[in-house]
């Protein structure tokens, strides 16, 4: 059969292809083979004492500091190829740190360092977090209601200076114990819990720390041990003896352990009502936390609490105030008196003592249905430092304990007066 005259056409179009693509294979190959010859390996020839320079990238903080004295030399000498008649003698690191793009898939730095989870999931999981991004650095951390986060680590090594839980978080899954390394502050709020998940029933807080519970929320078990811990070893404790709160447990500055079982606001510098640098973990008193079911107040040896940033108002649902030995209340204002509910106690123990600027310093009880004040005001005077305990009944009738002493007024109030806020 004779072959079309369109196929003889095309026949040295396809031999001409064939024979460029042996040709460039066969230049290529001695192309690379003379590489070798023209292009020399880079070598260099040092003296005794010559010094020479390596250059690396590696991540790092901005504020890391990696300048200093090289220490594994050999591993350096070993990594350039240096045989056994060569040493490297000494060696200096200097950071050189150079911007680069952002990742492909990292979230960014946080606007706030405030991170609210909002779904149920591992701590270190990005997507149980707002933006997708894990809790890092000096932060707050909120865990919502109806949100269960666990922390299977056995500490925590972010300095996490507050934690509001509405949710739950669990601890340590099977660790001995679990530690803060860094101080906090935590808040269970009611229908929130903290869970603990170690197998010694050992959670470990340092100085600085303020854990409370409000009325509704749990913390652990009965059982678990909250023990305070420094650089030289472990100190004080105390066991839970109920899930369920109020409680609160403080860790001072000196390492002291405090605990009760209601929330209580421990005063540890002199300061003002509503500054955070008076109370331990940065957190005065406030009305969203003393509404449920009040609170205390807890002023340490040394300590003055002023009511003068209160501008003459107090509204906050204080329950209890001690004054441990030395410490001070101070009244500030234009009436230099406090308004606290019936069913409350008032105490200054040995060396505790109170100063008013105005000499008709009074203690003013008051109903929490109504707001309004129950009866006449204690006088306490201007200064006061002997021991002296108020007990106040439902009925807003005071028992008051001086040096032992007890003497009481139960008069009763028929008629409740205009309603008082601390003056």
């Amino acid at each position: 059969m004779p072959i079309p005259s369109r196929t003889k056409s095309l026949l040295p179009v396809a031999t001409l292809c064939c024979l460029g693509i042996i040709g460039f294979a066969i230049v290529s190959t001695i192309v690379l083979a003379l590489i070798p010859i023209y292009i020399k390996a880079k070598s260099f020839s040092l003296q005794s004492a010559d010094a020479f320079y390596l250059q690396y990238s590696a991540d790092a903080d901005a504020d890391s500091s990696v300048t200093g004295t090289v220490e594994n030399l050999s591993d350096v000498g070993k990594s350039l190829g240096f045989g056994s008649d060569a040493e490297i003698t000494s060696g200096q690191a200097q950071a050189t740190f150079v911007p680069r793009r952002k990742p492909i898939g990292f979230a960014g730095e946080s606007s706030t360092f405030q991170f609210v989870a909002i779904r149920s999931g591992a701590f270190n999981n990005p997507l149980t977090w707002t933006d997708g991004i894990v809790p890092y650095g000096s932060c707050s951390v909120v865990i919502s209601a109806g949100v269960a986060v666990t922390l299977a680590d056995p500490a925590l090594f972010i300095q996490m200076k507050k934690c509001d839980i509405y949710g739950s978080l669990a601890l340590g899954s099977g660790s001995s114990s679990f530690q803060f390394h860094y101080a906090t502050t935590i808040i269970v709020r009611a229908g929130g819990a903290v869970q603990d998940l170690t197998s010694n029933k050992n959670i470990l807080i340092p100085e600085n720390t303020f854990l409370t519970l409000l009325s509704g929320g749990g913390f652990c078990a009965a059982g678990t041990i909250i023990q305070a811990y420094s650089s030289v070893g472990v100190g004080e404790s105390v066991t839970r003896t109920s899930e369920s709160g109020p409680f609160t447990c403080g860790i001072l500055p000196s390492g002291s352990l405090l605990s009760y079982n209601k929330v209580t606001f421990i005063a540890i510098q002199s300061g003002g009502f509503t500054a955070g640098s008076t109370f331990l973990g940065g957190l005065p008193p406030s009305s969203d936390i003393c509404s449920r079911g009040g609170c205390g107040i807890q002023i340490e040896s040394g300590v003055t609490l002023s009511t003068a940033d209160l501008n003459g108002q107090m509204s906050l649902q204080i329950d209890e105030i001690n004054l441990n030995v030395l410490g001070s209340l101070k009244f500030v204002g234009s009436g230099g008196g406090i308004f606290i509910p019936s069913s409350s106690a008032f105490n200054f123990f040995g060396g505790g003592s109170f100063t008013s600027t105005f000499a008709s310093a009074f203690i003013q009880v008051f109903s929490l249905t109504t707001g309004l004040s129950i009866g006449t005001p204690e006088i306490l005077g201007s200064s006061f430092t002997e021991p002296y305990f108020i007990t106040i009944s439902v009925g807003g009738g005071f028992l008051i304990s001086v040096n032992g002493v007890a003497g009481s007024d139960t008069t009763t109030m028929v008629n409740p007066v205009t309603a008082g806020m601390m003056g």
